[in-house]
C-alpha cells in the first residue's frame, strides 16, 4: 500500500536509476540494503558505515533500516537521534532517494524485541519524526510502522485496530503529514480503512483509499499490460522474500481479508529452517533471494576454494546475482547451490500449479532477472513435479515484462 498523506495524489512513479551492470543486484531486488544501528558506533564516521561499493554509486534509490531496538525500554537519547541524521545526511550527500525503515527486529524476533507498550512506540515515533522532517524531499516513502518481525508488522503484539489507528496517526503527525507510507501486510490494514474503524482512513485523510500488496498489485499489472493474456493467471515474484497474485476469470482474488498468495508462506518443510514469520520451511526461507544469499554464505564458509570467494571479497557482500556469474564461469560449487536452490524453487512453483492450474505463471521480482539461467531449470524441474504433467496443456512458466513498474502500474488499476 502506498498512500500520499498531503496531497491528493494516490500514485506516482519513483524517480529511480538502476545500475547500468548486467544483471543488476537481484538478491536484494532493484536497490542495495543498508542497515545501521541508531546506537552511535563509538565515533565511527557515517562513511564508514555506509561503504558504497562502485556498483552502487550509479544508484539513486536506497533502502536505508535503521535498527532501534537497543531503545525499547526508554527514550531515544539525543547522541543516537543525531546520528540517525548523519546517516540520512549521508545518503542526502551521496545524491540518493531513500527507502526508510525503522525496526526493532532484524532477526525474526519482533514480539520479544519490540516496546512493552504502545506509548513508548509512539514516542518514538514522535522523536524519530522530528530527526528526519529535515529530510523529506529526500525520502522517497517510509517503510512500516516499526513494530513486527524485519519491522514489517508480522508477530507483533500491537496489530489490534486501535493501536494500528494509534500508531498511524501519531508517525502521520509526527512527520507532519509530508512522506509516503508504505506497509506490506494490508490484511489488517482493511480493519483500519474499512467502514468498521471509527473514524476510516478515507476519512482521515480525505483521500480515496485502495488496498493491495506488493505482489498483488505486480500481478495486477503484469495481467493488464505485461505478460498476462490468459484470466487464469497467477504471478510469483521472488525478491527479499516470495510473494504472488492470483487472477481468476479475469479479477484479482484477494481472499476474504486482502491477503491471499502469500506462496512464500507456504510449508515446504515442516521441520526446516525458521521464516521471519514465525513459522518453520516456509517456501521463501528456501527459495527467496535472501535464502539464496544465505545459502551462499554457508557454502563459502565450508569452501574456501570456491569462485564465490573472487567475484564478492567476502560473505557479507555476496548478492543472488554473485551465484549466477559463478555458475556461469564455470564454478561448481555456484553451480550446486542453483541446482539446489532450483530445486527449492520447483517445489513451491509446482505446489501453486497443482493448486490453481493456470494457463500462465509469470515469475516476477530481482531474481527473474538472471533470465533463462534461472527459468530453464525451473520449468524441467517444475515439470517433473506437476500432476498434469501428462496432459495435452500445461501451465506455462514466463517472465515478467513490466519489471520494476508492475506493482505501480497494477496499484494504479486497482479497482474499488
Amino acid at each position: 500500500m502506498r498512500i500520499r498523506f498531503r496531497e491528493k495524489t494516490a500514485f506516482e512513479a519513483a524517480r529511480c536509476m538502476e545500475s547500468s551492470g548486467e544483471l543488476h543486484n537481484p538478491g536484494q531486488g532493484w536497490y542495495h540494503v543498508y542497515t545501521f544501528r541508531a546506537k552511535p558506533d563509538g565515533g565511527r564516521p557515517v562513511e564508514e558505515e555506509a561503504w558504497l561499493d562502485e556498483s552502487c554509486r550509479q544508484e539513486q534509490l536506497a533502502l536505508v533500516l535503521i535498527l532501534i531496538g537497543d531503545y525499547r525500554a526508554c527514550e531515544i537519547p539525543k547522541e543516537a537521534l543525531l546520528h540517525i541524521g548523519q546517516i540520512l545526511e549521508f545518503f542526502r550527500r551521496n545524491g540518493k532517494e531513500m527507502i526508510l525503515r525503522f525496526v526493532y527486529d532484524n532477526e525474526g524476533k519482533g514480539m520479544e524485541r519490540e516496546p512493552l507498550t504502545v506509548s513508548m512506540v509512539k514516542r518514538h515515533m514522535e522523536q524519530i519524526g522530528g530527526a528526519i522532517r529535515p529530510y523529506m524531499e529526500d525520502i522517497l516513502v517510509l517503510q512500516g510502522i516499526f513494530v513486527g518481525n524485519w519491522g514489517e508488522m508480522h508477530g507483533s503484539k500491537f496489530l489490534g485496530r486501535d493501536s494500528m489507528c494509534d500508531l498511524m496517526n501519531t508517525l502521520y503527525r509526527s512527520t507532519e503529514g509530508r512522506c509516503f507510507l508504505a506497509v506490506r501486510t494490508p490484511a489488517q490494514w482493511r480493519t483500519v480503512a474499512d467502514g468498521s474503524a471509527e473514524p476510516g482512513l478515507e476519512e482521515r485523510l480525505g483521500l480515496p483509499v485502495r488496498f493491495g500488496n506488493d505482489a498483488n498489485a505486480a500481478a495486477w499489472g503484469e495481467y493488464k499490460a505485461g505478460g498476462g493474456r490468459e484470466d487464469s493467471f497467477v504471478m510469483m515474484t521472488i525478491g527479499t522474500g516470495i510473494g504472488g497474485g492470483v487472477i481468476l476469470n479475469g479479477r484479482l482474488w484477494d481472499g476474504v481479508n486482502g491477503a491471499a498468495a502469500e506462496f512464500g508462506h507456504m510449508t515446504i518443510r515442516y521441520d526446516g529452517v525458521p521464516c521471519t514469520c514465525g513459522r518453520t520451511g516456509c517456501f521463501e526461507a528456501y527459495a527467496s533471494a535472501t535464502a539464496l544469499i544465505r545459502q551462499a554464505r554457508e557454502r563459502m564458509a565450508a569452501d574456501r576454494d570456491t569462485l564465490l570467494w573472487k567475484l564478492c571479497g567476502e560473505p557479507d557482500r555476496v548478492e543472488a546475482r554473485t551465484v549466477f556469474e559463478g555458475a556461469a564461469a564455470g564454478d561448481k560449487a555456484c553451480r550446486a547451490l542453483l541446482d539446489t536452490y532450483t530445486t527449492y524453487l520447483a517445489e513451491g512453483t509446482a505446489n501453486i500449479i497443482n493448486l490453481f492450474q493456470p494457463a500462465v505463471l509469470c515469475v516476477g521480482g530481482g531474481v527473474s532477472r538472471a533470465g533463462e539461467a534461472l527459468l530453464a531449470p525451473l520449468r524441467e524441474k517444475t515439470a517433473r513435479r506437476i500432476y498434469s504433467q501428462n496432459a495435452k496443456q500445461n501451465t506455462q512458466i514466463i517472465l515478467a515484462q513490466l519489471d520494476n513498474d508492475a506493482g505501480i502500474i497494477g496499484a494504479a488499476l486497482l479497482e474499488p
